[in-house]
């Protein structure tokens, strides 16, 4: 029994394998049913074991007979144990296989009725057929088999979903297949998706192409039997030709529907049989041959009609146009019309005049070819012209003959008339160029006067007006003229002819005495502008000695502080003249602008350019010595600071001198050594301080030196001083810090030998106190042995210490 039970308790133990292949799990479940059927036979023999144990244990003493109990009980809960476990088991086992079969089953079924549709598909995948009716059709099928598809969707999503629960409780369920199944399902949708969509799409082309069909036939039918009444009777030549252009744009429209017709026609042939292609081509065809039949036939009928009326109606309207031009021509002929006085415009009139007689004459070579041409047809037809049309070519003969002659006669008016406006245009702008020139020349100064060209200008003038006889002479001659123009001139031009006229003689006269106010005025500005010229070069003369006076002070670096005082002193004396200069650049300046008063731009500009010279020169100066007062300041204030700085180092140098200690270090107390130290940090910070000061006045020093020659006297006492200054602090610094150190290393040397001190007096009192409480000795021979050691050991110690 317990052989059987630990075999039973291995086999129950581990957790069953549900991620296990099929025929695994069986094998598992058939384990377990093994061991729930001997459970049975065990139980009976651990009855038998048990009452055995009852019978025994009034035969052993209490310890044995407890420890048989104990394994009885443990050998019962052991069995308890297996058998539960063994059916528990079992049970697992049993519903995790019936779940995995009835997965298995619904998968193979699923994929069997997905095979069965995708037959179903294949077999229905036929050509679409040329008729609309029939692709319906067609499509119907498809939707069914849609519908068949849809109906499985709940069996792949129930498999989906069983195969997710048995995946989660660990069933080595695969995913390929039901994957591979969702994905079937999905193709097999898409695909009749894809087929119903081709198919509507397919449907409704036909749809299209058959309607399209259906007008061009119709269209087709309508145009022959609107060209075939044509031929009735009492139909006019305009009625014909608007019919044919109806027809013509009818059967083109059709032609050019029957272009996309013929494009839909080829891909709905594409889809079907080789029979439905040959039947949509040859329907295409035959309908195009019939429009293209009828098309060429209303074209040909168009051009008849058309050729016909055009005949009759340009002779009809070359005649009438022909009599209306002829009229209003005669009409702008004989019309009084006034003239300019415009040179220009009474030629164009001429012109006009020409180019009509030119015009006419053409004209009426058209009218008789195309009259000649009329009567050929008609003779050749053996008919006679019309009369209204004969009445109207005598009609333009004698209009013809009228309108001649008063052509040559406003001709001849009109070229007497170019003449007089000719002489009176060059008598008037010969004295309206003298005029112009004369006020331009007296406007000249109305900006302000030209100072310098004043004395120019005036000679130029008097030579201008010096006889103004002849121009009134040319006046005279122009009013001879304005007479024998009055007659032929419109109201607006008298008009102007007289105002110019007046305008002339006023001009005239205005002239005469604006030339004797511009020569006063000449005479007087020549004057003034000789003074301002003499007062312009005293002031420059001036100002240029003081820039001399200014550009003979040295600006280089002094060689020492008295020379520095003295080049400023020179330079404040030549920058004393300043003051007069500016006087008289101000009353310059006020002569200028009483000038500008009355000076035009040039003059203006002028005096600007002059006094912007001065001004410029002035300024400069004026900078220049500023700049040289800058320099000179500085150059004395660098030879001054360095002075002061010189003196202010030498006496810091001495008082540290004289505060440095001078007592023997040896002989020095504590106290005093202590004292030492802190004068001695303080003297070395002062220290450090005036070497900084030092090290600021060598650079002062430097900036002096690089003004100056370096292999000159003064560069080298500066250098020299700066120098003894350095050596003097090096000297002290170094006496400062080796007293420094002696003083430190005394201190040092006391502190560590007063520290040795009191340790050995401290390790003296413990040797002794230690010496003391070992006084009295033991019975034992090897603690008085030890205590002799000790004294030894603290003996050769001392010894060392004191040396």
């Amino acid at each position: 029994c317990s052989q059987w039970l630990t075999q039973a308790d291995i086999t129950t133990f581990p957790e069953v394998k549900l991620d296990a292949a099929l025929q695994e799990v069986e094998a598992q479940l058939d384990k377990h049913q093994h061991i729930s059927k001997e459970a049975g036979v065990y139980d009976e023999m651990l009855n038998r074991l048990q009452q055995q144990g009852g019978a025994m244990e009034s035969q052993l003493n209490p310890q044995d007979a407890a420890i048989l109990r104990e394994k009885l009980v443990a050998v019962e809960l052991q069995f308890k144990r297996v058998s539960s476990k063994a059916a528990e088991k079992v049970s697992k086992l049993e519903g995790a296989l019936e779940a995995r079969r009835d997965h298995e089953s619904q998968l193979e079924q699923c994929s069997q009725d997905l095979k069965s549709l995708q037959t179903q598909l294949d077999k229905a995948n036929l050509p679409v057929p040329l008729a609309s009716t029939d692709a319906q059709g067609l499509l119907d099928k498809h939707r069914e088999l849609q519908e068949k598809l849809a109906s499985l969707q709940p069996a792949v999503e129930d498999i989906t979903k069983s195969k997710e629960v048995l995946q989660t409780s660990g069933h080595a369920v695969s995913s390929e297949e039901v994957g591979r199944l969702n994905k079937e399902f999905q193709k097999l949708g898409q695909k009749l998706q894809q087929r119903c969509t081709a198919l509507e799409e397919a449907i409704t082309a036909r749809k299209l192409y058959e309607g399209g069909i259906g007008e061009v036939e119709e269209s087709l039918q309508h145009s022959q039997e609107s060209i075939s009444k044509l031929e009735q009777p009492r139909t006019t030549l305009g009625k014909k030709v608007e019919v044919c252009q109806n027809l013509s744009a009818t059967v083109q429209r059709s032609l050019a529907s029957l272009s996309p017709l013929s494009t839909r026609g080829e891909e709905i042939g594409a889809e079907g049989t080789d029979t439905d292609r040959d039947t949509v081509t040859t329907q295409l065809a035959v309908l195009k041959r019939e429009l293209q039949k009828l098309q060429f036939a209303v074209q040909e009928k168009q051009q008849e009609c058309e050729e016909r009326l055009v005949g009759q109606q340009d002779f009809q309207g070359e005649i009438d146009k022909s009599l209306d031009w002829l009229w209003k021509t005669r009409v702008e002929v004989t019309r009084p019309d006034p003239l300019t006085l415009d040179m220009q415009y009474v030629q164009e009139q001429l012109k006009i005049c020409q180019l009509s007689q030119e015009e006419v004459s053409s004209q009426m070579r058209m009218i008789y070819a195309l009259s000649d041409k009329e009567r050929a047809k008609l003779e050749a037809l053996g008919e006679e012209m019309p009369a209204i049309m004969a009445d109207k070519l005598a009609q333009v003969r004698q209009l013809e003959t009228e309108l001649d002659t008063e052509l040559a006669e406003k001709q001849t008016k009109l070229e007497s008339e170019v003449e007089l406006r000719q002489k009176y245009h060059e008598a008037a702008q010969s004295l309206t160029a003298w005029l112009e020139a004369a006020e331009y020349r007296l406007h000249t100064g109305e900006d302000g006067v030209d100072f310098t060209r004043a004395q120019e200008e005036l000679q130029q003038h008097k030579d201008f007006f010096a006889d103004t006889s002849p121009h009134q002479a040319q006046l005279t001659e122009m009013q001879d003229l304005a007479k024998q123009m009055m007659p032929m001139l419109q109201k607006d031009a008298m008009q102007e002819v007289l105002r110019s006229l007046q305008t002339m003689q006023s001009r005239l006269t205005s002239a005469e005495e604006g030339a004797k106010n511009r020569d006063r005025t000449l005479s007087r500005a020549a004057e003034k502008w000789q003074e301002f010229q003499h007062t312009l070069e005293e002031v420059s003369t001036l100002e240029e000695e003081t820039e001399e006076k200014c550009h003979a002070v040295d600006t280089s670096m002094p060689k020492s502080l008295h020379t520095a005082q003295e080049r400023l002193q020179e330079h404040q004396t030549a920058v004393s003249t300043f003051p007069s200069c500016a006087v008289q650049l101000s009353a310059l300046q006020d002569k200028a602008r009483q000038l500008e008063g009355e000076a035009d731009y040039s003059t203006k500009t002028a005096i600007s350019r002059a006094l912007g010279q001065l001004n410029e020169r002035w300024a400069s100066l004026q900078r220049s010595a500023a700049e040289k007062q800058v320099v000179l300041d500085e150059n004395r204030a660098q030879w001054q600071a360095h002075q002061d700085q010189m003196e202010t180092l030498s006496s810091s140098l001495q008082q540290l001198e004289e505060g440095l200690p001078q007592d023997q270090v040896e002989a020095a107390g504590m106290e005093i050594l202590r004292a030492r130290v802190q004068e001695t940090k303080s003297l070395c910070e002062d220290l450090e301080t005036v070497d900084s000061s030092l090290m600021e006045a060598g650079q002062a020093a430097q900036a002096i030196i690089g003004k100056l020659d370096p292999d000159s006297e003064a560069a080298q006492a500066v250098s020299q001083e700066v120098r003894e200054l350095q050596q003097r602090l090096n000297s002290l610094t170094q006496q400062t810090l080796q007293y420094q150190h002696a003083v430190q290393e005394e201190l040092v040397d006391r502190e560590q030998l007063q520290g040795e001190l009191g340790e050995t007096i401290s390790w003296i009192q413990g040797a002794r106190a230690e010496l003391t409480e070992g006084e009295g000795l033991g019975p034992s021979a090897v603690e008085v042995q030890g205590r002799i050691d000790r004294q030894a050991e603290l003996k050769s110690q001392l010894t060392a210490r004191l040396q």
